[in-house]
């Protein structure tokens, strides 16, 4: 009910929004795209990104809203385009024309992702790790924002953010050391013993009961839940593709 009122509400201010007279902040339009995130209709709130794109391409919002079109795309299964937008920003930070200190967490998250489907288990790691110290240094946020760190962060609401951005990375690496696991299984390159499709079955179990577990302790609305489980979603999908591509006969009579 709240979201969808408040959707209703930020359209009527964009079609209200003088754009020749004065820009809508980067604030707003990363807020009613959000609403939509959390509507779970990501193909409206990539059709909004894509529009906003095209109307503000000569202004400074420009390189901004590209990075709002990270979620719709993860969300979408659209990994192709996800990777092509983060090399394009990948190359623009290297030029310097956009921020390299700071990230859409959009953009971590699908940074996380496109590792994840990758069979490059350093590299991925090396992601969990970048990530993590965009959320310590407080240099992640769901939108671009001028205020100080210490605004950012002196509420509990941002506080509370900040927590909940560093259980997800950590549900991202969970999940990414059993897809090594499974991919070392698939490749029949076991030179660890201790990798058996039981430990695997550990493993699953464990992930299963902690992700549970910590849904049992989240603020229950749907812009802390939707986000979360949208997440999972991919992740254990991939997972799953894997699991099934796994010849588990051979690997019985190997044990």
């Amino acid at each position: 009910g709240r979201l969808q009122e408040a959707v209703a509400c930020y359209e009527r201010l964009l079609q209200l929004t003088n754009i020749e007279e004065q820009y809508p902040s980067l604030n707003f339009l990363n807020s009613m795209i959000e609403c939509y995130l959390r509507l779970d209709h990501p193909e409206t709130a990539l059709l909004l990104a894509e529009s906003l794109l095209v109307r503000f391409h000569d202004t400074a919002l420009h390189k901004s809203l590209l990075d709002i079109q990270a979620e719709p795309l993860y969300r979408l299964g659209r990994f192709e385009e996800l990777e092509e937008l983060l090399l394009q920003r990948r190359a623009d930070q290297l030029s310097g024309a956009i921020d390299g200190e700071s990230r859409h967490w959009g953009v971590i998250c699908g940074s996380l992702i496109i590792e994840f489907r990758q069979p490059d288990y350093a590299r991925f790691c090396s992601e969990i790790q970048r990530a993590r110290m965009y959320v310590f240094q407080g240099s992640c946020s769901k939108r671009s924002s001028s205020r100080s760190l210490d605004e950012q962060l002196g509420t509990y609401e941002n506080r509370y953010d900040q927590v909940l951005k560093l259980h997800i990375i950590q549900e991202f690496a969970k999940c990414g050391h059993i897809m090594h696991t499974l991919r070392t299984l698939q490749k029949g390159q076991r030179n660890d013993e201790l990798i058996t499709a039981s430990t695997v079955i550990v493993d699953l179990q464990k992930l299963v009961t902690n992700m549970n577990a910590r849904l049992e302790v989240l603020q229950p609305n749907a812009a802390t839940i939707e986000p979360i489980l949208s997440l999972r979603r991919i992740l254990l999908k991939e997972m799953r593709r894997t699991i099934d591509e796994i010849n588990w006969e051979k690997i019985d009579d190997d044990e």
